[in-house]
This record gives structure tokens, C-alpha cells and sequence, in this order.
């Protein structure tokens, strides 16, 4: 809830971003920004020290979403309408992210407060660019001012963007000086890196997280070191207690081997029982024609029985190499947490119990 003073900043703001866009479509023709503009802001407006920074807005609204008791959910950052998910890629895989993390969820939706770093919308940044071009710099330096002033409203100490491009773009608006440190890259591809930099604005000095882009990133499991990252980064600015929400399962680790090992050779010594038993029934002599049907008939069973228990050691393999590389728990199709009564009857799972009655529709079916 916004108290007098942060509703007040808010006023401010909102009044000279209207000025800019009455000022920019007057000089250069309101049918250039057709597209409409929207400054999209959190509910707690100049009462956290964080911002994050997401690129141009596209959704195909006019107005200014900064109700901060909007009962559409726009000014949630990452609670948006189901209607607007389905239409936008980034909003879905945003909303799947940080659903699965419940610490990560409440922060970035109760503690931070989400903007544009353009409000006027393009349908890309090519055209945002020639947008700019167009008006001789003005709308980015229009934005500026407005990133500008959202910084000094929240007295900010960490910003976050999502994607290399918005990273960038602060550097276009003029809002970042000079960058003072960069860590090393991390995650496991180009949509899929995460970066801390040290930045100079305005004079002072705070700290930027760049994330994957919501849009590209869109695999659970590739993002499961951002989760571990993101908490880690987090911590001094109040997010959670520093735990992970598989961590329950992660704490019995060396148990969740031990039986995965356990199953592991008893599957291992079926399989191995199995072609033992199909080279003696093979160089076996059939007596009659009843035998060699009886024969045929076992010798079908004990395939099934066998591929049935090789796909088992399959999945027991794999659940091991989830559990090393710290996705053990997971599913596989939603990234959520698998339910710990589905863990302890089948330890090797890879789905929660709606993917895995999905799974067993499909291979009913085939």
C-alpha cells in the first residue's frame, strides 16, 4: 500500500511522463506513436530499493497501467492475467519460473518494483530504434530522464533487467555512467546466462543483475542455477532464507542415492537374469508342439518383463544424473516440484502427478 508521500513520487512521475508524450506527438506527429505507450510499475512505488527493468512494453493497450490497487493484476509484475499469458510467451515462462520458486515469487512480486525503460511500445527494438532516430534522440532521452527519476525515487541499490538488450538500453538512455566490475557469465547458453555488474549512476555506485529474457529462456531445468544464483544475489535485500524449494528434497541427498543405487542393481541383475535365461531356453531342445508354444509364450512375457525393467534402470540412471547436477525433484515437463509422497513410492520419477498421468495416456495410446 502507498503511503502519502510514495503516492505523491508517483504523481510526479506519471505527470511528467504524460508531458513527454503530449510534448514528443505534438512535434512529431501522433500517428508515429501509434503503437500507444504504458508505464507499467509494482505496487510498491518508490518503497523498495530495487527496480527491475523489463524493455519497451507490447501489450497493444493505450494508457498508463499505475493504479496501484488495479484489480487486473498489470501492476503485478509477474501475476498477470491468464488471458495475457497465453498471448505472450515472456509473461507465461516469467509466471513458470517463478511460480516454482515460492521465495523467489514473493520477492519479485511484494519487494521490487517492475517498469519499462521505454513507455513508448514498438513492436521491436529495430523499430523502437528508428523510433528514437526519428524524434532526434528524444524518446530515449525522454526515458532516461524517466528511468532517471524512478531510480532516485526508490534511493535504488540494485537494479535487475532481463536480457543483454535491456542491459544495454540502460546504456542508450544515458542512465548508466561507466561500468566499474563484471562477473563471469554464467548458465548453460546464450539465452540462458546470468551476469552481476557494477555500475556508476548519477555518481553513486550499485549493483545490476542481468537475467535470461523471459521470451528465450524457457527451459525449468536450465534455469534451475538461476534460482540458486538469484537466491544467493537476493539475500541482503530480504528475499526468503536463502532456500531453495527443492532444498527439502535435496537435504536427504545421500539417502535418495543409497535407494537409487539400491534400485539401480536390482534392475541390473534382472536384466542380467534375463539373457541368461533367453540363451539357455534358445539352445534348449523342444520336445513337442505344445512345449514349443508354451516356450514362445514365456520366452514373450519375459521380453516384456525385461523392457519394462530396462526402461525402469533407464529412469533410475537418469534420476541419478538429476540428483548430481542438482535438479533432482524437478519435473521435467513443468519444472515444479515433484509432490514428496510421488518421490518416496518412485524415487527415480522425472514427472509431477499431472505430467505423469499425461505420460501414461500417451503411451496408452500408442
Amino acid at each position: 500500500m502507498l503511503t502519502e508521500n510514495h503516492e505523491r513520487r508517483l504523481s510526479k512521475l506519471r505527470k511528467l511522463a504524460r508531458t513527454f508524450d503530449r510534448e514528443l506527438k505534438q512535434r512529431f506527429g501522433a500517428e508515429n506513436f501509434s503503437a500507444g505507450y504504458c508505464l507499467l510499475l509494482g505496487r510498491y512505488y518508490a518503497q523498495s530499493r530495487c527496480v527491475y527493468f523489463s524493455l519497451n512494453p507490447g501489450f497493444p493497450r493505450n494508457g498508463f497501467l499505475v493504479d496501484p490497487s488495479s484489480p487486473e493484476g498489470y501492476n503485478v509484475p509477474f501475476k498477470n492475467p491468464e488471458a495475457l499469458r497465453k498471448q505472450y510467451v515472456y509473461l507465461h515462462n516469467c509466471q513458470r519460473f517463478f511460480s516454482a520458486y515460492p521465495h523467489l515469487d514473493e520477492w519479485i512480486n511484494n519487494r521490487v518494483t517492475s517498469a519499462f525503460l521505454v513507455p513508448w511500445r514498438t513492436s521491436n527494438m529495430s523499430d523502437l530504434r528508428r523510433l528514437n532516430q526519428m524524434t532526434e534522440g528524444q524518446v530515449f532521452s525522454c526515458a532516461g530522464r524517466l528511468v532517471k527519476q524512478m531510480i532516485r525515487d526508490h534511493e535504488a541499490k540494485l537494479l535487475i533487467t532481463a536480457g543483454r538488450s535491456a542491459l544495454d538500453l540502460l546504456g542508450d538512455l544515458h542512465v548508466t555512467e561507466k561500468v566499474l566490475e563484471r562477473s563471469e557469465p554464467l548458465g548453460p547458453g546464450k539465452s540462458y546466462q546470468w551476469s552481476k555488474w557494477r555500475l556508476s549512476v548519477e555518481g553513486a555506485e550499485m549493483d545490476l543483475l542481468q537475467i535470461p529474457h523471459f521470451s528465450r529462456a524457457n527451459s525449468p531445468v536450465k534455469m534451475r542455477g538461476l534460482a540458486l544464483w538469484l537466491t544467493e544475489q537476493l539475500k541482503p535485500f530480504g528475499c526468503g532464507e536463502g532456500k531453495v524449494v527443492y532444498s527439502r528434497v535435496m537435504d536427504n541427498t545421500e539417502q535418495i542415492r543409497g535407494r537409487l543405487l539400491a534400485r539401480q542393481a536390482e534392475l541390473e541383475q534382472g536384466t542380467s537374469r534375463f539373457g541368461q535365461d533367453a540363451l539357455q531356453s534358445s539352445s534348449a531342445e523342444v520336445q513337442d508342439e505344445i512345449d514349443q508354444v508354451i516356450s514362445s509364450e514365456a520366452k514373450t512375457a519375459s521380453m516384456e518383463l525385461s523392457s519394462r525393467q530396462f526402461l525402469a534402470l533407464q529412469d533410475v540412471q537418469a534420476a541419478l544424473g538429476r540428483l548430481e547436477d542438482g535438479t533432482y525433484g524437478q519435473c521435467v515437463v513443468c519444472g515444479r516440484p515433484i509432490e514428496p509422497a510421488r518421490l518416496r513410492a518412485i524415487p527415480e520419477t522425472p514427472y509431477c502427478i499431472e505430467h505423469a498421468k499425461q505420460a501414461e495416456d500417451r503411451d496408452a495410446g500408442t
